[in-house]
């Protein structure tokens, strides 16, 4: 007869890895990532890819901050004949109205808005800039 001897360490670690697994896949099932990860998701969630032939990317930017690298952005863009959409908070759209009449004056770029709590609208008018803000909530201002 033969005995199998498995020391206390071995027996401890066996029992974590298993408690991770199943953590891990309870995790999996009840935030639903298998299913956004499989595009089966009943959920609105952002399209992080499009299944194509053809050979394609989309180029973002967030103007979120300064606007020192923007014109050159734009360069590049233009040597390259590539398009992008630059994603432009208030902030920036106020401190930066010569910036925004370059990107909306320019065919190779689409303009959208960043806030968390109310849809903006950007653009040109007449040459001069706009900023529009509608917000989510009523008592927000």
């Amino acid at each position: 007869m033969k005995f199998l001897v498995v020391k206390r360490s071995s027996l401890i670690i066996a029992l974590i890895a298993a408690l991770i697994l199943a953590g891990a896949g309870t995790a999996v099932y009840y935030t639903d990532a298998a299913s956004i990860y499989n595009n089966v998701s009943p959920k609105k969630v952002p399209i992080y890819s499009v299944e194509t032939e053809e050979k394609a990317v989309a180029l973002t930017f967030d103007a979120a901050w300064g606007a020192d690298k923007t014109l050159g952005i734009l360069e590049t863009l233009e040597k390259k004949d590539a398009c992008a959409t630059f994603f432009l908070v208030g902030f920036w759209v106020e401190k930066y109205p010569d910036k925004l009449k370059t990107l909306a004056a320019s065919d190779r770029i689409e303009i959208g808005g960043e806030q968390v709590a109310c849809v903006v609208t950007y653009g040109v008018i007449d040459g001069e800039p706009y900023y529009k803000r509608q917000f989510a909530y009523p008592n927000m201002r």
